[in-house]
This record gives structure tokens, C-alpha cells and sequence, in this order.
């Protein structure tokens, strides 16, 4: 008896370990921001557009810092045509995972920030968006050292 796999024909597998649990996080992105609005409609004092954007905002703002950063580092690593290619091709698979996810997250946070009238939740994701767009690209001195043949 075939198998559920070989009845439906050969599949493009992804080469990306995340993408088999992309239903597990959509799921989990929707129960995030679920639980945003029952925090903003039970413990909120009212609504603030400007902090609804700004959370909203990040989402979008942080995978395309995702994308520069992983350009950057192609081309401050030298590496050769294929090789980017390559790169680019993981990089497009894994956002096709992870995009909805942030972009989800990020709305909730908004929401959050904007039901309960707090910049601070949305001051200390900015830092975090930050931080993580940030930190790689300085690394990419040390990397770029450990990568080099004379070493």
C-alpha cells in the first residue's frame, strides 16, 4: 500500500526547516493577536491611532530590514554570483513563512500599544526591531574574518 506521500506524486520539498510548521505558526500568530484585542477591549482606556500605526508599522519595516541585511551581507562577504543566488533563493523561501507571522505579531502590538494607550509596548519593539536588523551587520566584520581562507 502506497504511502500518503507517494500517492499524491512527487512534492517540492522546502528547503526551509521552518516552512513545515507554517500552519503550527500562522495558528499561533492569530492566537497572538487574539489575545491583543481581548487585552485592549477588557484592560484598555480608550484608542490611539498614531500607536496603532507604529505597531502596525513594524511588521513590514522589520522583514524589509530583513532583506537589506541579508543582501548587505552577500555583498560585504564577497560571495560569488551562485552563491548569492542561493542566499537569495533561501531568503525568499523563508519569508514566505515568516512574513504573515511578523506582520501578524507586529499588528497585534499595535493593537495592544493602541487599546491601551502605552507607547511603551510599542518604544520597546522598535528597540527590538532595531537591535535585531542592527546586531547581525555588526557582526559581519568578525564573520567575514572567520570565513577568510588564511585563517
Amino acid at each position: 500500500m502506497a504511502t500518503r506521500d507517494e500517492a499524491d506524486g512527487p512534492r517540492r520539498r522546502s528547503a526551509d526547516p521552518v516552512a513545515r510548521f507554517r500552519p503550527a505558526l500562522l495558528l499561533s500568530t492569530a492566537v497572538v493577536v487574539g489575545a491583543c484585542v481581548v487585552l485592549a477591549v477588557v484592560a484598555g482606556s480608550g484608542w490611539s491611532w498614531p500607536l496603532f500605526i507604529w505597531g502596525a508599522a513594524l511588521g513590514p519595516l522589520v522583514m524589509t530590514a530583513n532583506r537589506f541585511t541579508v543582501h548587505i551581507t552577500a555583498r560585504y562577504l564577497e560571495l560569488p554570483p551562485d552563491k548569492v543566488r542561493e542566499l537569495e533563493r533561501r531568503d525568499r523561501e523563508r519569508r514566505r513563512t515568516t512574513y504573515p507571522m511578523v506582520v501578524g505579531m507586529m499588528l497585534g502590538i499595535g493593537i495592544a500599544a493602541a487599546g491601551l494607550e502605552s507607547a511603551g509596548i510599542d518604544v520597546l519593539f522598535t528597540v527590538m526591531a532595531v537591535v535585531s536588523a542592527g546586531l547581525p551587520l555588526l557582526m559581519l566584520p568578525l564573520l567575514k574574518r572567520r570565513l577568510s581562507p588564511g585563517r
